[in-house]
């Protein structure tokens, strides 16, 4: 019995490859942009919610003097700026994934479709996660 070749050649294996590069690279790229925006704002959702959990630990400890709760508050907003700045080493950790990836796939493919494909898969991701925050913060019936 002969064994029956395979329908998939070479080529369309390395349009499967460029694919899924160049659309990971677009999906780091919108979870890169998301993360920035979750964390690096001060005001934003992630360090306020990281000073609130201190400041609600430390109060469960008992009262403090009103220069010990100056210096509590100082902290909390210490540990919410270091939780910002390992967001800030994690957006660049990301980008720098996202960029190897997009160079793979223009490197197996070409410019053109890879960046497209990268450009298509990054604003899909944007769009879903501006939609899912929407809920998060303010629910159905307002999304």
């Amino acid at each position: 019995m002969e064994p029956i070749e395979s329908s998939i050649d070479e080529s369309s294996m390395q349009q499967a490859m460029f694919a899924r590069q160049a659309f990971l690279s677009g999906t780091i790229g919108s979870v890169s942009s998301c993360t920035a925006k979750l964390c690096l704002h001060p005001k934003a959702w992630i360090p306020t919610s990281i000073c609130q959990l201190c400041l609600y630990f430390v109060s469960k400890t008992g009262p403090l003097p009103s220069t010990e709760a100056d210096q509590v508050v100082q902290i909390c907003e210490i540990v919410s700026l270091l939780s910002r700045g390992a967001s800030m080493l994690l957006v660049i950790v990301l980008n720098g994934l996202m960029l190897s990836r997009f160079l793979d796939g223009i490197e197996e493919s070409g410019s053109v479709s890879a960046t497209a494909l990268s450009t298509a898969a990054n604003f899909s991701f944007s769009v879903s996660n501006y939609f899912q925050r929407r809920i998060l913060y303010f629910g159905l019936r307002d999304a």
